[in-house]
Formats: C-alpha cells, structure tokens, sequence
C-alpha cells in the first residue's frame, strides 16, 4: 500500500505549480491544493470555507442504520436501499455487491470511511448501475452555481458518468445535467464539477416525490450513450468517499464528521428505531376488548412516511394516523402479566430514484 505525502507550498508557489496527477499541496492558513498534472494551481479546497453546507445526507457514509454490507443486488425488483441516503439502481439483468467500512478508506486521509460498489453487468444495451441520491425539491438549487466532488478509484482503469437530475414528478420534461466522466485509476484521486443549475420550470403540477438528485453511474449500455457520454456496459469495483455537493464554484474542504448532525439529516428521509417502546393498557376500550395504544414521535420528515412496525405481547397492532412527526399503534394486549410493547420501527420518507 503507497503512502500518500503531502508536500507544504505556499499559496504563490502553488498557483505556480503543476503538479502530478494526483498530489497534494498543504497551503497553511488556506487549505488544500489537489493536482491532476495538467491544471496549475490544481483545485483549491480552502480551509476557510470548510463549513459549506453538504446539501447531500451522509456523503462520508458514517450513518449505518441501514446496515454495512449488500450482497446480490438488488435482492428484488431494480433498487435497493444501500448505506443511508444511497440506493442502488439497475436495469438490463446487472446486479451488484456493496459495503460501506472504514478499512476501505484506511490509505485515504481525508476520508472516514468509503463505500465500495462491485456491479456484475448484464452485458446488455440496456444494461446499467447507478448509485444514486435524491434529494426532496426539484428546485431546490434553481439558478444556483453548485459545485459536486468526491474522491474515487477502481481496481482498472474505467470511465464513470456524473449526472444531476431535476426530476418533477409525473410531469413531463425532467432534465439531466450531464457534468462529467472522470477516469478512475487504481489510485484515491479527486474530482470536482462545477455547474449553473437552470431553474425549474414553473408549475403546480409537481408530484409529492420531485426531487433533484445526484446520480453516478458505474456503467451503462449503449441504449444510455446520450447521457452518460458512452461509458459502456462493465463490471468492476469502484470505490468512493467524501461526496459533497454545495452552492459554490469551488470545492472546499469536506469538513467534520458529526455523526448526531448527520443522523438528523439522514433521519429526515429514513429512520430505524431499535428501543423498546411501552404501550399504554388499557388506555383504550372498545366495548369488546381493552386496547393499548401509544403515540411515537420522530424525526420530522420530508413527506408522509412508509411506516413499519415490530411488536411483541400484542395482537393485532393498527398504525394509525401516520404524520410527518409520529404515528399512533393500537392492540390488544396478549398478557396481563407483560408490558405490551413495539420492538422496533421503520419510517421510511426516501424518494425513489423515478
């Protein structure tokens, strides 16, 4: 395993410099410079800008609600739910494995942890994979300059797509904005886009899932050239971290990794609840049995969630009136003796990727 070393320069010795493809410059007082070997002054990732918002949920995938590993995706249907804020979508028979850890991202610094998607192509014209998040609010950057960067390698060399979609919902003309296809290598190397987001158009007909969404493609058959510039139908391992997308025309550093803060944001689309939560006996009569029931508050979403629930000591359990900050559980309880409960629940307000 290389080691990567990073050389100190100052900010005119470095606007001077080309660099190699792949180095990096500490500027003190100012940040981080990472060079490609052929752009002078390579991209500047300024320190004192390091708190730009991410406008994406956990682009360094430390929030693991949904688990850690993903094997022979998708397991059914064309998407799968991965690592919190992700899922995987497909098309033309290919499928995929994928794990998210922090010995992924043990040679890159910067990073906490990666994910690593390994997709296995169906070999067809209409063939692809996508990893892909979608964020509520098709106008939601409209008219904004807006800059998406992430660190990637491969295991062999391969040319990705990076696309932002603006997707209204049920409404008919949903653009894409085709930013690039960096070439991956076997090496951590970084990579930036920078675009004017045009404004959506302007109509009442939006459907409760529009969402702009930033959508990597891993690979993708020759029905898909038009957008995705022809990176072909391929199988491979791509690994990925630090994902930040955020108003600007520059890269700026990736900033901390809060795990309670990027919870809440991850919690706002998608929230997995393992404590167990008592019911109120006989707390409710219907003339032919006594209930229990209790009201569970959570982080407020985005839309009206898909609600699931796991109970024990209970028969029967309703989910009544789900709203954007709870739900009510109605039962009947099993046993006078036990303390009728739910186990565990899942909010689920995640937009899906069409």
């Amino acid at each position: 395993m290389s080691k990567l070393i990073i050389t100190k320069k100052s900010e005119e010795e470095n606007n001077q410099t080309t660099g190699l493809n792949g180095e990096i410059f500490a500027i003190p007082s100012v940040g981080l410079s990472v060079h490609d070997g052929v752009t002078q002054g390579g991209v500047l990732l300024k320190q004192n800008n390091a708190s730009n918002e991410n406008i994406l949920r956990n682009g360094s995938f430390i929030v693991n609600q949904n688990g850690t590993s993903w094997q022979g995706i998708p397991t059914s249907g064309n998407i799968e739910y991965i690592v919190d804020g992700w899922f995987y979508h497909r098309g033309g028979g290919s499928t995929a494995n994928a794990a998210v850890s922090t010995g992924l991202a043990s040679d890159l610094p910067v990073a906490t942890k990666a994910l690593r998607v390994t997709t296995f192509s169906g070999n067809n014209d209409n063939s692809f994979s996508i990893i892909c998040q979608q964020i509520s609010g098709v106008n939601l950057l409209d008219g904004q300059t807006v800059t998406i960067s992430f660190w990637a390698k491969t295991t062999s060399s391969r040319r990705i797509a990076v696309i932002l979609r603006q997707d209204y919902d049920n409404v008919v003309g949903s653009p894409e904005l085709f930013l690039g296809n960096p070439s991956l290598t076997n090496n951590w190397e970084f990579y930036s886009y920078t675009i004017t987001v045009p404004k959506a158009i302007t109509t009442s007909a939006f459907g409760v899932n529009n969402f702009t969404g930033l959508w990597i493609w891993l690979e993708a058959g020759s029905d898909y050239d038009a957008r995705t510039g022809g990176i072909g139908a391929q199988s491979g391992q791509t690994d990925i971290a630090n994902v930040k997308m955020e108003i600007g025309n520059s890269a700026t550093l990736f900033g901390t990794f809060n795990l309670e803060n990027e919870t809440l944001k991850v919690q706002q689309y998608y929230e997995k609840n393992f404590d167990d939560i008592f019911m109120f006996n006989g707390a409710y009569n219907d003339a032919a049995s006594i209930k229990s029931n209790v009201y569970i508050p959570f982080v407020p979403k985005i839309k009206i969630p898909n609600v699931t629930i796991n109970t024990n000591f209970l028969t029967n359990p309703s989910i009544l009136a789900i709203g954007k900050r709870g739900f009510n559980v109605l039962a009947t309880p099993t046993s006078a003796s036990s303390v009728a409960r739910v186990t565990d629940y899942i909010a689920n307000a995640e937009i899906l990727p069409y």
